[in-house]
Formats: C-alpha cells, sequence, structure tokens
C-alpha cells in the first residue's frame, strides 16, 4: 500500500486528464481494439459470399466494412468526451424520437428477409429499432435517478416507454423486442422501482409470453400467417428447433434445420485450432455468415481457441461494466452503463447459443464482430456511453482528491483506495427533482 502526501498532488491533474484523446478507462479500449480485431478478420473471410453474389471483389465490401469500423473507433472517441449531463438532458426527447422513427418504420420501412427494420432518410438507411434502443435504455436510467424513483408513477412511466419501443420492435424481430424487454425488467428490478406495482406486472408478463408461446404453437400457421408481424416466422422456427415441423422438411436432411446442420458441420471442421483463415466452407451455404452467423466462421476458421477468447472477450467486458457501475455514486450513470452491459452481453450470448445449436434462430448479430451498418455504429455509442462514465468518475475522484490537497495540513492519501466522491445526481446534474438516495444502497 502507498500513499502520498496530499501536497504532493500535482494541481492541473484535472486538466491533463481532459486533454487525453482517447477519453476513460484503458481497459474498455483495449477490450475495443480487441473486438474490432476479431471483426476485421472473421468478416474478411465470411463477406466473400456477399462479394460473389454482387459479382464484384472482395475487397470492395471488406473496404466499406473497414469505412464502418473507423468511423466507429471515431464515434467512440468524440462521444466519450460528451458530458452524461447532455445524454440525460434529452432523455425524454430521445424517447419520444425512438418511438417516431419506429412509427414511421412500420409505414415508410423498407422490407427485407419478411420485416421492416430499415428506414431510409436523405438516403442514408439505418435501423430504427437500433437507435430506439438506445433511447429507451438512456430513459429508463434518467427516471430510476429522480428522487421519485420508488413511485407507482415512475414506474408506469417506464412501463409505458418500454410498451412503446418494445412492441412495435416486437412485430419486425420478436428476439429483439424480448431482448430489450427483459432489459428494462431487469433494470426496474436493480432500480427498485414501486415493490407492489412490479410484482403485479411481472405477473402479466409471464402470463402474457406464456399465453404468446401456446397461441404460436396451437394455432395452425395459415392462421397465423394472417396476424400482423413476424409471427409466423417465430412459431416456424420454434417448431423447426423442437422439431414439430421436420414432417414438412423431409427433403432437408430428415426435416432438421438446414442452418442449424450447416453451422454444426463447419464447427465440427474447425476443431481445436481451426482449417484455417479464407478456408470456410460454411460461408458459401449459410445466410448472412458475416453478420447472423459470424461465430460459426470463428469457430470454423479459427478453431475453439478463438471462440473460447471471443467469449472471453464478453465475459471481460460483463465483469468490467459490472466492476464500473458499483464504483459509480451517481445514479444516472450506473444505471446506464448496467443497461447497455446487459443489451450487448445478453446479445452476444444469444447470438453464439444460436450458432452452436442451443437456440432456435433468432437473426442476433455478434455486437461489434459481426459486420453491421447502423448497428455497428449504436454499439460504437454504448461503449462511448461507458467511457463517458468512466472519465466522468475518474474526474471526480481527482477531484475530490484536489479538494484533499486543498487542506491547511498536508494529510496521507492512500492511492490504493477510492476516495469518496462528496457529490450527488441532484448536484451534478443541477436537478432538483433528482437526488443521491441514502436508503438505496449504491
Amino acid at each position: 500500500m502507498t500513499t502520498l502526501e496530499a501536497k504532493d498532488r500535482l494541481p492541473d491533474t484535472h486538466l491533463s486528464h481532459q486533454k487525453k484523446l482517447f477519453a476513460g478507462d484503458k481497459t474498455l479500449w483495449m477490450i475495443i481494439a480487441l473486438l474490432m480485431v476479431m471483426s476485421l478478420l472473421s468478416v474478411y473471410s465470411a463477406i466473400s459470399n456477399e462479394a460473389f453474389a454482387h459479382d464484384s471483389s472482395v475487397f470492395a465490401p471488406m473496404l466499406k466494412h473497414v469505412a464502418l469500423m473507423i468511423m466507429a473507433l471515431v464515434v467512440c472517441v468524440v462521444f466519450s468526451h460528451i458530458p452524461t449531463k447532455l445524454w440525460r438532458k434529452f432523455a425524454l426527447f430521445g424517447l419520444i424520437l425512438g418511438i417516431v422513427l419506429l412509427l414511421l418504420t412500420q409505414f415508410m420501412g423498407i422490407e427485407r428477409n419478411g420485416g421492416k427494420r430499415w428506414l431510409s432518410i436523405l438516403g442514408f438507411e439505418f435501423q430504427t429499432s437500433e437507435v430506439a434502443r438506445l433511447c429507451l435504455i438512456n430513459y429508463i436510467a434518467f427516471k430510476l435517478s429522480v428522487e421519485e424513483y420508488a413511485s407507482k408513477r415512475t414506474f408506469i412511466h417506464i412501463a409505458l416507454a418500454t410498451g412503446a419501443i418494445c412492441i412495435p420492435i416486437f412485430l419486425q424481430n420478436i428476439s429483439s423486442g424480448l431482448l430489450l424487454g427483459m432489459t428494462s425488467y431487469i433494470l426496474c428490478f436493480l432500480g427498485k422501482v414501486h415493490k407492489r406495482t412490479f410484482i403485479k406486472g411481472t405477473i402479466a408478463m409471464f402470463a402474457g409470453a406464456a399465453l404468446l408461446v401456446c397461441l404460436l404453437l396451437i394455432l395452425p400457421m395459415d392462421v397465423v400467417n394472417k396476424i400482423p408481424g413476424r409471427f409466423g416466422t417465430g412459431k416456424a422456427r420454434i417448431e423447426s428447433f423442437i422439431g414439430k415441423n421436420a414432417t414438412e422438411k423431409e427433403n432437408e436432411d430428415e426435416g432438421k434445420d438446414f442452418q442449424r446442420i450447416q453451422a454444426n458441420i463447419a464447427i465440427v471442421k474447425g476443431g481445436v485450432t481451426g482449417v484455417g483463415p479464407g478456408n470456410s466452407e460454411s460461408r458459401l451455404v449459410l445466410p448472412q455468415p458475416f453478420s447472423d452467423f459470424i461465430f460459426v466462421i470463428i469457430l470454423e476458421e479459427y478453431g475453439l481457441i478463438a471462440g473460447l477468447l471471443c467469449i472471453a472477450l464478453y465475459i471481460w467486458l460483463l465483469f468490467y461494466i459490472g466492476k464500473l457501475a458499483s464504483r459509480l455514486k451517481l445514479f444516472y450513470p450506473k444505471f446506464l452503463v448496467i443497461g447497455i452491459g446487459i443489451i450487448i452481453c445478453t446479445q452476444a450470448l444469444i447470438h453464439m447459443m444460436v450458432n452452436v445449436g442451443i437456440m432456435p434462430v433468432t437473426g442476433q448479430t455478434l455486437p461489434f464482430i459481426s459486420k453491421g451498418g447502423s448497428s455497428y455504429l449504436v454499439t460504437s455509442i454504448y461503449f462511448a456511453l461507458i467511457l463517458s462514465a468512466s472519465r466522468e468518475l475518474e474526474e471526480q475522484q481527482e477531484e475530490a482528491i484536489a479538494q484533499m490537497s486543498g487542506a491547511e495540513t498536508p494529510i496521507a492519501i492512500n492511492t490504493e483506495v477510492i476516495p469518496e466522491v462528496p457529490i450527488t445526481d441532484a448536484s451534478y446534474y443541477d436537478d432538483e427533482n433528482t437526488g443521491y438516495h441514502k436508503h438505496r444502497k449504491s
């Protein structure tokens, strides 16, 4: 254990920290770099199928992906310097924006793979659901940081916001809607919202989910297809996974799902060390190998070792986020970081479970590794928000040390122990409606 005299502290520590280009915790920057390297290696091979389909060189789509990665890195750098005060200030506006974008997508969206998920504005196409779920997490974090966080009204506001965002997403992408709803539920549980109302909401939610699954399994496919949304696709995937509709696919290897068969073959071929970069065969037969099945490509070309490394990165990220959240004294960034961690790590888990055949096909990408457009950029904003929270935590600690160093009598400061930050949500965000709740454990 080392200690420094308060008088030995540099007075310009806070200013020097602000001048850093790569602001925030170095650990998170390391995780981002490793995920990008893995994305670069795996997408280069998987993207060849797309290049052949458009009769072009593999370098054209790859250069596009590299340009997107550079843009994502720039977003991480720039947005990590944006104060969380700004995100919190426009939480309600962001929620309204997310709802409007989803509604526009329902009527003006571009339909692909049987669902309307993309919207084109001034020639730029993006998935509105990616933007909307970021807005919802930000709004929930804001509501859980206010003084009346445990009131019935706050829970109702969160529930209505979750429904307004999740239902349109659910109609076009069942798994994404469920994932976002689960994230909202966990945040409410951790935020200790109104207990009685939360219990009633939990019962209603599980009862509704059970009823929906039963209806999907019982109702004939021709009836389900008439329901707005992608319920027909959901029913087919569930039945295919449990083997119920095997007789309808006798020509597809005794009724088993084609995608899962090809994925399993690729995993077996990869073994422990893999078949080598660029030697994947599954990339030529699997749909969306550069996004929905990128983990299979990693396992086939680089083997089990690379697969375990990929899993370890997300576990590392999860533990890092948990540690950061426990250190944050303010509730808004605490819940914002937790929500982002749940979204990223759970989506990664679902993607990998689908790829190895543990779950039905859902179409979830592998965050920051799969090739993508708006989803990749939104994930970079997620990372930037975490970086911003960690940067502000460091600044608050340095401020506390500076205040301690201003004492007339020099005191010993333990550099291995985080100094208590004398700050509250209300004082930091200049909000009379927000408080540091002493009865709620941070």
